[in-house]
């Protein structure tokens, strides 16, 4: 009986869930990333158990990194084919083999899901993060240094290359979803490197115990980490209307008021990050240290200077952006040679 309801309980949070990230019974096909592993595998259950296998399909990407990777590819489209739902599988042609090859994964992986998300006509794509994945990321980023930006809870509705990416089980543990696949009867792939300690969230995983005895409870750490979401959207916001204020397009490129460093600090770091970022895409803006020394050259006006792909260089009006590419054109109009920050 109490599994029961247990059981009844789960369901009934999985439908809210579902309803914070506007997933709906309206027709429309929901995209999921479908690794095989527990999470994945009990958010395709949910979805097509909530919205029917015919508003679902599922996107499994093959890093092509392991022997297993063949294999388990054919596994999760049987499974998908058990459930009646659509699995459309992709491969990393040319995987990388040096380097941050977990960075270049994700970058792959995720613009894989975003092309395929757009090809099968699915509305946005969803992953399984959960509530131990914020705690995880909160943990590791606090050990580098991150400010609110990188501490923040991730987002339960984003963008990812131009498509919406929704994430419904923020609020459940990796725990209850086992339990949700165990008493389903659901299959799962286990993932050897989840147990590979040469990755820091795996370490971090093993001391859970350790930090709950030190007084850091997962609770305490994920209200931290959900708060300083809120406070990362109130900047942003604010971070957007001042954006509004100092920023101007043109056919030269884009040019920021020198008015804009009177800013507090933190607001002159997300206009550069902007700025850098509109005139030329990344997955990532530059770091912050790297982004500070800028702003020191910019206060100096010790430029032209190069950073994030984009030379930046004195105006009378501010500071003008330019793709690094353009570095000829700039050496001609100050003339002098641009340095790297």
């Amino acid at each position: 009986m109490t599994q029961v309801k247990n059981l009844n309980s789960l369901e009934t949070r999985f439908a809210e869930a579902l309803q914070t990230t506007h997933i709906s019974v309206d027709q429309k096909v929901y995209a999921v990333a479908l690794s095989g592993g527990g999470d994945s595998m009990a958010l395709l259950h949910i979805l097509s158990h909530v919205l029917g296998p015919k508003n679902v399909v599922a996107l499994h990407f093959n890093h092509n990194l392991r022997e297993e990777s063949a294999s388990e590819a054919l596994w999760v489209k049987e499974q998908c084919d058990l459930l009646g739902v659509h699995c459309y599988v992709g491969a990393w042609q040319d995987p990388a083999t040096k380097g941050n090859i977990q960075q270049q994964a994700r970058q792959a992986r995720y613009t894989f899901l975003a092309q395929a998300c757009k090809e099968q006509g699915g509305e946005a794509f969803c992953v399984a993060h959960t509530a131990d994945d914020v705690l995880e990321t909160f943990l590791m980023r606090l050990g580098r240094g991150s400010g609110i930006k990188g501490l923040a809870a991730m987002k339960r509705i984003g963008e990812m290359h131009g498509v919406q990416l929704l994430r419904p089980l923020l609020s459940f543990t990796r725990q209850e979803l086992r339990d949700y696949l165990v008493l389903h009867a659901v299959s799962y792939l286990d993932d050897p490197s989840n147990e590979n300690e040469k990755y820091l969230r795996v370490r971090l995983r093993q001391q859970k115990e350790l930090f709950e005895n030190a007084g850091l409870g997962s609770e305490a750490l994920l209200a931290s980490a959900h708060s300083l979401r809120r406070a990362e959207e109130a900047l942003e916001m604010e971070a957007n209307r001042l954006w509004g204020k100092y920023a101007a397009h043109d056919s030269k490129g884009v040019t920021l008021s020198a008015s804009f460093l009177a800013e507090p600090e933190e607001m002159q770091l997300r206009l550069l990050e902007k700025a850098l970022l509109e005139t030329q895409p990344a997955p990532m803006a530059p770091r912050t240290s790297k982004r500070l020394l800028m702003l020191a050259r910019m206060a100096e006006q010790d430029l032209p200077a190069t950073l994030g792909g984009c030379i930046v260089h004195c105006t009378d009006s501010g500071f003008l952006f330019l793709p690094e590419k353009g570095a000829e054109k700039v050496k001609k109009t100050c003339g002098a040679d641009s340095r790297t920050v």
